[in-house]
Order: C-alpha cells, then sequence, then structure tokens
C-alpha cells in the first residue's frame, strides 16, 4: 500500500511540474516589455539608443490604451524632454533607478510653435515613461511611487 501511494505521489508530483512549466512557456508577458504601476499593467516600447530617444513617439497619431514608450538610458542624470513633432499630448513621468518616480508632468501639448518648452526634473533619473495623458491621475501617479520595470524583449 505503501508503495502504491508512492507512485501515486511521483506521478501527481511529475504532472504537476508539468503543468507549471507549460502555464510559464504560454506565460503572454515573457516576450513583452511592460511596466506595473499600482497594479496596473502598461505595455511598453522601448527607446535605448540616442536615434530611438530622439525619435521617441513623434509624428504618432494615437497612443494605444494601457500603452506607452520607455526610454532607458544608461546612466541616471537629468533629462529634458520636449514636444516637438508630437500630435498627441502625453502625460511624462520620471524614474530613478530604485523605480521610484522623481518627478512627472501632466497632460503636456504638442509644441506648435519654437522655441519648444522643455520639461525636465531637477533630481537624477534613469527611465522616463510617456503615457496617455489623464494615466498619471487615472493610477494615482505622486513622487516616490513604485513602478516594476520588466524589459523582457530589448529589440522592442
Amino acid at each position: 500500500m505503501l508503495v502504491f501511494f508512492g507512485v501515486l505521489f511521483i506521478i501527481f508530483s511529475v504532472f504537476l511540474i508539468d503543468q507549471f512549466r507549460n502555464a510559464a512557456m504560454n506565460d503572454p508577458l515573457q516576450d513583452r516589455n511592460f511596466v506595473v504601476i499600482n497594479e496596473k499593467i502598461i505595455f511598453v516600447e522601448l527607446a535605448i539608443t540616442p536615434e530611438e530617444r530622439q525619435r521617441g513617439l513623434m509624428e504618432r497619431e494615437l497612443l494605444e490604451e494601457d500603452n506607452g514608450m520607455l526610454f532607458v538610458f544608461s546612466e541616471e542624470d537629468v533629462y529634458s524632454f520636449w514636444m516637438k513633432n508630437m500630435k498627441i499630448s502625453l502625460d511624462i513621468i520620471w524614474i530613478n533607478a530604485d523605480g521610484n518616480v522623481v518627478y512627472f508632468v501632466k497632460d503636456v501639448p504638442p509644441c506648435v510653435q519654437s522655441p519648444c518648452k522643455t520639461y525636465s526634473p531637477e533630481v537624477d533619473a534613469l527611465y522616463v515613461l510617456e503615457v496617455n495623458p489623464g494615466v498619471i491621475d487615472m493610477l494615482g501617479i505622486e513622487e516616490n511611487t513604485e513602478i516594476i520595470i520588466s524589459l523582457n524583449n530589448l529589440e522592442n
């Protein structure tokens, strides 16, 4: 009887391990870049190279709901942003290396005449997140709000 239960336990254990392995391999977030803010997932495109960061969301007609662009820098510094050649308004959030919000601006309109206004924090940041206007208020983002950053695919 003890051998029977031992074999049954081994079969059950193998089944559970296989189920967890399949769940992990079918995880829809596995190959996506995203941030989590107050339990809300926002999928992000990355701007890592100087060219990608310079282009940003320029000329975009819209930004899908629950999407954004994450600017990733190699070191913390004070990074300025502007809305040149933009067609949509944005909320912009600066995040330090610890994943905490250090500064934000809400509902920043496109720049329609030169010189364009620049926006920058007074403290260093490692990331800057651009999202649709209203997201800061909707998610209750304040200074020191923790943002979890998950970079699973550095090519997107």
